[in-house]
């Protein structure tokens, strides 16, 4: 009962902190500062909710502040990172597509950026374990290994690789053999 009062507490104070930064006319440093207070105070009773149990209405409230950040400040460091935190909470809730569409939006908006790798490993991850779409878990994976060779996922990259679409039972034959092997 009192779960259910805080969480509804959090998200009405986290709708009136959003009508009112709105409202009020800051400029845009304010304003942006505003709003990256109210996203850590929001994560803050999310990830203490989480524990418990995922709240939807929270969750899609997270989001939703993370991308109107990201809209209103495309060119923040903090937009990039939020856009992700952002997919994080969608795959967390089973909004697969929508993480999806979120690491793409990632990648096409900023391609230079060092998240990238991070990106593709987690859309592999997205299509291999949500979708079962093998070929395109293995073509970010292949994009990651081809254009980023030296990043530090890359052992990763391949290995996963390698295990994408295979039979669990054979992959435990093959890791038992390897260590029959070892030892």
């Amino acid at each position: 009962m009192i779960a259910k009062l805080l969480k509804k507490t959090v998200l009405f104070l986290a709708l009136g902190l959003i009508i009112l930064t709105s409202c009020q006319e800051q400029n845009t440093a304010d304003r942006a500062k505003n709003q990256r207070a109210q996203i850590e105070e929001m994560e803050q009773h999310l990830f203490e909710i989480r524990e418990q149990t995922l709240d939807l209405v929270l969750a899609d409230s997270m989001i939703l502040l993370y991308k109107k950040y990201a809209i209103e400040y495309p060119n923040d460091s903090a937009s990039v990172d939020y856009l992700f935190k952002s997919a994080e909470v969608e795959m967390g809730i089973n909004k697969n597509q929508d993480c999806l569409n979120t690491l793409t939006l990632i990648q096409n908006s900023y391609p230079d950026n060092e998240i990238i790798p991070t990106v593709l490993h987690f859309k592999a991850f997205v299509y291999d374990d949500k979708f079962q779409e093998f070929d395109k878990a293995r073509a970010c994976l292949d994009e990651l290994i081809n254009n980023y060779p030296d990043d530090r996922l890359i052992e990763n990259a391949i290995g996963y690789r390698n295990m994408i679409g295979k039979d669990p039972q054979e992959l435990f034959r093959k890791a038992d053999s390897t260590q029959a092997v070892a030892q």
